[in-house]
Parts: C-alpha cells; sequence; structure tokens
C-alpha cells in the first residue's frame, strides 16, 4: 500500500524550543551567582562530548534498542510476517505507512472496529519495547478486547525508517495520533495509550502533549 500523507502529517506543530520544553521545564534561575566555567574547563570537556556522541550515534542506540539490529529483524522475519498476515487476514487489519515531520516513514497497523465491537469507539494506540514489534507485540490483547487498535514500530524496526532518537521517537507518536484524529476521525477524548518498557518514553511524551487523553498505561517502564 502506498505510503499515506497528508498536511497533518506534514506540519509542524511545535517549535524544538517548545518541545524541549515539554520533556524537560527550565528551572527557575537561581538567586545565587552562578561561577562561570573557565575556557579551561570547556576545552577538556570537548573530547570527552565528542566520545560520548559517537557513543550514542553508532553502538549506544543499538544497546539501548536492540530492535534496530538487522540480525535480531533477520531471526525474526518469518515470524513478523505470519504476524502481519494474521493481523490483516484474522482481524481485519489494514497497514499504512504514515510520513512523519522529520520525513520517516511509520509502518502503522489499523484495526478499525468501532461498528463492529460494543468497545469499537475507543481506539488503543499500542507503544512497543525496545525489541518489541506490533506485529508480535501488545496489540493482541486490547485486539481480543474488542478495542479499536492502532500499532506502530519504531523507527528502524520493521518497516519504518529512521533511528529511534527522542526527536525521531516523538515525531512518530505525534504522526500516529494525528492520522488517528484526523484521518480516521477517532476523538481524542476516546483514545487510550499503553506503553510496554521503553514505548512509555512514547506513551509519556504523548499524554503531556495530549491532555485530553481518555487514559494511559504504561507496563515494565522503569525510567517514570
Amino acid at each position: 500500500m502506498a505510503p499515506v500523507q497528508s498536511k497533518c502529517m506534514k506540519r509542524i506543530l511545535w517549535s524544538d524550543g517548545e518541545i524541549k520544553s515539554l520533556i524537560r521545564p527550565t528551572p527557575k534561575a537561581s538567586p545565587r551567582v552562578a561561577v562561570p566555567q573557565g575556557a579551561f574547563q570547556n576545552i577538556v570537556s570537548i573530547p570527552f562530548r565528542v566520545i560520548a556522541y559517537l557513543a550514542i550515534h553508532t553502538f549506544g542506540i543499538r544497546l539501548i534498542y536492540p530492535g534496530v539490529l538487522g540480525v535480531l529483524q533477520a531471526v525474526l522475519e518469518k515470524g513478523l510476517l505470519k504476524g502481519r498476515t494474521r493481523l490483516i487476514e484474522v482481524y481485519a487489519g489494514q497497514r499504512y505507512k504514515l510520513k512523519t515531520v522529520d520525513g520517516n516513514s511509520i509502518d502503522t497497523m489499523v484495526l478499525d472496529r468501532r461498528s463492529s465491537y460494543a468497545n469499537g469507539d475507543t481506539l488503543v494506540i499500542c507503544c512497543e519495547g525496545n525489541a518489541g514489534f506490533y506485529e508480535i507485540g501488545t496489540v493482541i490483547t486490547p485486539i481480543e478486547a474488542g478495542y479499536s487498535v492502532i500499532g506502530w514500530n519504531h523507527p528502524g524496526f520493521g518497516g519504518s525508517t529512521g533511528m529511534p532518537y527522542p526527536a525521531q521517537e516523538q515525531n512518530a507518536i505525534d504522526a500516529v495520533i494525528q492520522f488517528a484524529i484526523n484521518i480516521l476521525g477517532f476523538k481524542v477524548e476516546n483514545i487510550m495509550l499503553f506503553g510496554w518498557s521503553i514505548g512509555g518514553y512514547a506513551v509519556s511524551w504523548a499524554a503531556m502533549t495530549y491532555p485530553d487523553i481518555k487514559s494511559v498505561v504504561s507496563n515494565n517502564t522503569r525510567f517514570l
């Protein structure tokens, strides 16, 4: 299926500064007089900052999100295909590719059950863990409970492009929610968020950004 692109996916909802303030509010200025760092300290810290940058942008992100590893995806390939086929053929799921504001394509599975199940008017958006994929992930629980469901893969996972850095994770979940509201027509107050493990990061950001969300469930998320 061709990628789904719309104005709501392309629209930048916040400036970079506003996004940062949502994640980490700027602390109030201290009444104490700050002692400026010396030029020597700044120079000495440069190698460490370079090493930290290289580490997180090479092996670090892969340790945090092993789902981006090609070898893992190769091992799971048959299982992912089987799970995706089951969602489409058994549960009438529809697969979309959503375009984010930073140009990534997010592999998404939609099960719209508003006309066939009592709980169908409520949409559950599932956010998987650091080695999880919607094809074999948590979506089956709300599906069996009769809810409408959206599963999506982190940037760099499965059919999604990009890498799961914080900004790309935020843009991905934002595109999913905007798609649910503006294209599928779900009301924000009828949307539930479920996050497993590190998926709780996307859930917590979305909950702050969309305070009218119906409810939030985060399971096995250690950093919250």
